[in-house]
């Protein structure tokens, strides 16, 4: 995921998030997708939490953690993510459209996050670069309330590789040639982009569930 104002950006217009015949198209976000689905059931959103999705795209997560009656925030590089994102929320009854925010940022630059108990990132690592992946899973991170969880879904592999890098394996040529595909990262990445220990379970290959490690006092 690049800086909105590069060309590169133009990948992520209407059409990138529409085109496909998915649920989203059906239901605009109040049915999730398998995909979806399972990473909202492992967050485990309740209605005191605080829910950040960075890459929001069409805003199915923060609906449906409002509908939770959470608190829930959008962040994405993508003015045609955003503003999908504003059509799915107007379905919220009125008084939880409130509970929604949504942020257009540039990942390359950093950001600053609120505090949060559940903080997702799905189908987003493999839009960055090596150095914007790790510091925003370190921003991640340290934006976790104790006993928070980070939802993670992408293709994980066996080695960290770059979309041009020689010598990559078939399966590796054929997910960096998707729209948009910029790196594939290992399980040990996440671990070393941060400082802190963290507890994993990983879900159906592409799932990850991060938590920080509680210190006895916590």
């Amino acid at each position: 995921m690049r800086n909105p104002i590069n060309e590169e950006s133009l990948l992520y217009d209407k059409d990138y998030f529409l085109k496909s015949r998915d649920i989203y198209n059906k239901h605009q976000g109040l049915v999730l997708s398998e995909r979806l689905q399972s990473a909202f059931m492992i967050a485990d959103v309740k209605h005191d939490d605080i829910v950040i999705d960075l890459g929001c795209g069409r805003g199915e997560l923060l609906l449906q953690s409002a509908l939770k009656r959470a608190k829930a925030i959008g962040f994405d590089f993508s003015a045609s993510a955003i503003n999908i994102s504003k059509l799915t929320i107007k379905q919220l009854p009125e008084k939880l459209k409130t509970n929604v925010s949504l942020v257009m940022v540039d990942f390359n630059k950093g950001i600053r996050l609120p505090k949060a108990s559940v903080i997702f990132m799905i189908d987003v690592l493999e839009h960055l670069r090596v150095d914007v992946a790790a510091n925003l899973l370190k921003t991640a991170i340290a934006a976790i309330l104790p006993h928070g969880r980070l939802i993670i879904h992408t293709k994980f592999g066996s080695r960290i590789v770059e979309k041009g890098a020689p010598e990559l394996m078939s399966q590796e040529l054929k997910y960096l040639s998707s729209k948009g595909h910029y790196a594939i990262y290992t399980l040990q990445f996440i671990q070393q982009a941060v400082p802190c220990k963290l507890d994993m379970k990983l879900y159906q290959s592409e799932l990850l569930l991060v938590k920080k490690e509680q210190s006895s006092h916590e």
